[in-house]
């Protein structure tokens, strides 16, 4: 606590002290103060700051440009010197690992912040994620979205000179830049996806779609109304297996790369009625089949009778 008469003193003077606070609860922590020992040159003049959520895996607190951020400290033993974290630390265990100090390792601390609500309801995936959404505009540049971690990852999504432009650093250090689209200022919905399934990454704006089987309206070029009805196997796009990605894609949960409707993942055979003939009597007959020129007939039977008419056909 700021002000108090106690300080915390660490046992030894060396890189290997901590400061371990334990809020009781996961809290979102925005700002850091400390003071020395009071009335004394016993203060921390620099130190390095890692948080976790169980008190035994921890990460260190990054910089902007992805290195750990060096916190400035106090220059005597009473004066608060307070820090403000650029992106809130969300954890409940908070380390403190003084760098540089004078005289000896002393600490005043107090952490400010509130309570964290976790409003997700579902978990974010380190290996995979998905952003999609429509726009449109008239303005030829601006940035459209933006996020950062502690870790020194980013994403910013903008449009630039009429084009989207997509930076993205996964906390490696190495930025990928992308640039997709022409003429986006024309004031007309543009679809765009971008989508990181580990190291594969899609981005994309106004998709070419490509159908498999039929449309679902009339489209240019088409000569008749009906889709069709049947089965389809191997069909290669390139070198891709087009079937065997749609499957992956929902099986990954991807569905908005690839969408199908009243459609099997199977080639079910046609279903087969029997008939039975039970006595040397028996017989069936179907009307209705004249008029035709042609007549052609497929079956299968067995029987234990040496002689008897399986079809009989009179015009």
């Amino acid at each position: 606590m700021m002000h108090c008469v106690n300080a915390w003193t660490a046992s030894e003077n060396d890189f290997d002290q901590q400061l371990i606070i334990d809020l009781g609860s996961v809290k979102n922590v925005t700002r850091v103060a400390t003071q020395g020992r009071a009335h004394s040159q016993e203060f921390v003049q620099e130190y390095h700051i890692s948080y976790g959520s169980n008190g035994l895996d921890y990460v260190q607190y990054k910089a902007a440009g992805g290195e750990v951020k060096m916190f400035n400290g106090n220059h005597d033993g009473n004066t608060v010197v307070k820090n403000e974290f650029e992106v809130p630390i969300i954890a409940q265990y908070i380390r403190i690992n003084p760098m540089r100090w004078r005289d000896k390792i002393s600490m005043r601390v107090e952490l400010y912040g509130c309570d964290y609500v976790d409003l997700l309801r579902d978990p974010v995936s380190a290996s995979r994620e998905m952003i999609r959404f429509r726009f449109k505009t008239s303005v030829a540049s601006g940035a459209l979205m933006y996020s950062r971690g502690t870790q020194g990852d980013y994403i910013a999504l903008q449009l630039r000179d009429n084009r989207l432009v997509l930076n993205m650093d996964l906390g490696s250090g190495t930025s990928t830049s992308l640039s997709v689209g022409s003429l986006l200022d024309d004031n007309v919905w543009h679809d765009v996806v971008v989508s990181r399934n580990r190291r594969d990454l899609i981005f994309s704006v106004d998709r070419v779609v490509f159908y498999i089987g039929g449309v679902p309206n009339f489209q240019e070029g088409l000569v008749v109304t009906q889709n069709f009805t049947g089965c389809v196997e191997n069909m290669y796009l390139n070198a891709t297996n087009v079937i065997s990605k749609l499957k992956e894609g929902y099986d990954t949960g991807e569905p908005f790369k690839y969408q199908k409707v009243n459609t099997l993942y199977t080639c079910p055979e046609p279903p087969v009625v029997p008939v039975t003939f039970l006595k040397e009597s028996s017989y069936a007959k179907l009307r209705g089949y004249s008029g035709g020129t042609s007549l052609n007939v497929s079956l299968e039977f067995r029987t234990y009778e040496q002689h008897g008419l399986l079809i009989y056909h009179k015009r």
